[in-house]
């Protein structure tokens, strides 16, 4: 509506590094608007007065959410951040939401969690030095944590018309599944059934960078959290597992129902920002060292794509 500002939305911010972080806006009522963006400040309540940046892209397909990243922060410093949107009558801001960046140069600690068995499987989980619990295998279940099953779908046409909770294994071989866990939907990954065991959820993409942060940022964790070898990663892995994470490279299933890039790609949905059509993923390839996880980096998929899930405890 032309005659009222914009409606506007700040969405969760996921902390790259002790300097970075990305940022997610949502114009949440429709109508022209002549700018987009973000402002920022170490005092609450900023405005475009302070740091700002108009410098915004959307999601393409889901275009009403908007992104950047903040570059050149301090570290272990508080910010506060809300989205904004001008339109001929002026400019709206959106609520405000606060985030600390991480601290320089922290040494990784990981400890051996209690671990869990669900729908027959036991997992092992490691704790880090950031006070997360992550299980330490590609969840497997073919039953919701209240014990409902999960539909496991083989055809391509059944998968690519899906809008619900639905698994596949990949190339329907079950060595697969033993070794890299399955692939399950979008759907899936947002049923209230919970797909992962009691005590345990699909971590937020927040939670995600939260890990990646702590092993150094986006540049150096996929190194950290992919287990070593080639005996499952194609070769060049160059993987240390310094985390414990033990990733393993489980491929993808597209909404076509087609399978690609098992033993060179890892890809793990994430629970946010669950739009209608949408989550942001992350992803460790073979032959970088790189861990991609957020919006700006372009890692948000349809639900209808297959990944793999890992849980973290609440």
């Amino acid at each position: 509506n032309v005659n009222n500002l914009p409606g506007v939305k700040t969405n969760e911010v996921d902390i790259s590094s002790s300097t970075a972080a990305s940022v997610v806006g949502m114009i949440i009522e429709s109508g022209t608007t002549n700018e987009i963006g973000f402002c920022w400040n170490t005092n609450p309540n900023p405005t475009n007065q302070d740091f700002f940046n108009n410098q915004v892209e959307s999601f393409g397909n889901f275009g009403e959410f908007f992104y950047t990243t903040l570059t050149n922060l301090l570290p272990n410093t508080r910010y506060y951040l809300r989205a904004y949107a001008i339109n001929d009558i002026g400019i709206a801001y959106g609520n405000e939401v606060s985030f600390i960046t991480y601290t320089e140069g922290n040494n990784i600690i990981t400890n051996q969690g209690q671990g869990i068995i669900f729908d027959g499987d036991e997992y092992t989980s490691v704790i880090l030095g950031n006070g997360q619990e992550w299980m330490g295998e590609n969840l497997a279940t073919s039953i919701f944590s209240n014990g409902d099953s999960i539909p496991k779908v083989i055809d391509n046409l059944q998968w690519s018309t899906s809008t619900s909770a639905a698994y596949s294994i990949y190339n329907n071989e079950e060595l697969n599944d033993s070794i890299y866990g399955k692939l399950y939907n979008g759907y899936a990954v947002v049923d209230s059934r919970n797909v992962c065991p009691i005590g345990w959820h699909v971590p937020t993409s927040a939670e995600w960078t939260m890990l990646i942060g702590y092993l150094g940022g986006q540049v150096f964790a996929g190194s950290k959290l992919k287990i070593e070898g080639i005996e499952y990663w194609q070769s060049p892995n160059g993987g240390s597992n310094e985390s414990g994470f033990s990733a393993f490279p489980g491929g993808q299933r597209y909404p076509n129902g087609n399978f690609y890039n098992i033993t060179t790609r890892g890809l793990w949905w994430t629970s946010y920002p669950n739009s209608t059509d949408a989550l942001i993923y992350c992803l460790i390839q073979n032959n970088l060292s790189y861990a991609t996880c957020g919006a700006e980096l372009g890692a948000i998929s349809s639900k209808k794509y297959g990944y793999s899930i890992r849980c973290i405890s609440d």
